[in-house]
């Protein structure tokens, strides 16, 4: 049984079993129980032991031009999961809380004092994370068990071989990887001299700092390197003193319009065409 730090990371059926969802249990062969779903279970814990397991197709679409892919069979499913509660628990990965970043960007643009705000956008994102480089970073952790990296390693593999790269949306793990391949390119950003907020969620990004912001965007610029890349056209650099230089303090993140002229405003951002 593979186990680190007290996580087990064996793909076994009682794991499985732990990750099962209501929704497992409809639509498909009209299951309605965990000892109807054992069968299928115990086979593809079975299947991963004796490294004969494949992921099935994946279902395909695109939403606003972008592809995603959901998982399709329930073996594909919860063997994501898996991955997914792996790299998580080891690597301590916690999604951005969307409503804590909004109320600390309205808390720091209340302020009376004079700063400076960026707010940028990662080009697109999903598409732009490398697979070579995750795979990289995963085969060279000692965290993560033999299984996991294989596993991922084909997950990433069988990705790559069906698309024009970076990783697929609609799929958890491609998210929680993601954040894994950012860590150090986050931790790099909040190191700049001048920055006391750096709030990232997904690909929408804003910072605070006190000193000479166009300066910070240029050292941001070379820390985010391609295949990752800013989107120059929805990138604004911000003072909130008047005649200072740079754009008032007036931006949309994260579905919201901040706007400060002596008073902080706040209000629902209208929708744009993608």
């Amino acid at each position: 049984m593979e186990k680190t730090k007290g996580l087990d990371q064996s793909f076994t059926v009682k794991n499985f079993q732990r990750l099962l969802k209501r929704t497992d249990f409809h639509g498909e062969n009209g299951y309605r129980s965990i000892d109807q779903l054992l069968p299928r279970l115990t086979s593809l814990e079975e299947s991963i032991s004796n490294s004969h397991f494949q992921f099935s197709p994946f279902q395909r679409g695109k939403i606003n031009g972008f592809q995603y892919i959901s998982a399709g069979s329930l073996e594909n499913r919860l063997l994501m999961r898996k991955l997914d509660d792996n790299v998580k628990r080891i690597f301590r990965i916690k999604s951005s809380n969307r409503n804590s970043i909004v109320w600390l960007t309205k808390y720091l643009a209340e302020e009376k004092t004079k700063f400076y705000v960026l707010k940028l956008d990662l080009k697109s994102f999903y598409e732009s994370i490398p697979h070579a480089e995750v795979i990289k970073k995963i085969q060279e952790n000692n965290l993560l068990s033999n299984g996991s990296k294989t596993l991922l390693t084909k997950y990433l593999d069988t990705i790559a071989s069906h698309s024009q790269g970076g990783l697929p949306r609609g799929i958890c793990l491609s998210s929680t990887l993601s954040e894994y391949y950012m860590q150090p390119i986050d931790k790099r950003i909040k190191e700049i001299d001048g920055i006391y907020y750096y709030g990232r969620f997904v690909d929408d990004i804003v910072i605070f700092c006190y000193r000479n912001p166009r300066d910070i965007y240029n050292q941001i610029k070379k820390i985010i390197k391609l295949p990752l890349s800013l989107n120059s056209a929805k990138t604004r650099i911000m003072s909130s003193e008047k005649n200072d230089g740079y754009n008032d303090i007036d931006f949309d993140f994260l579905g919201y319009r901040f706007r400060k002229n002596e008073q902080l405003e706040v209000d629902i951002a209208k929708k744009k065409n993608k």
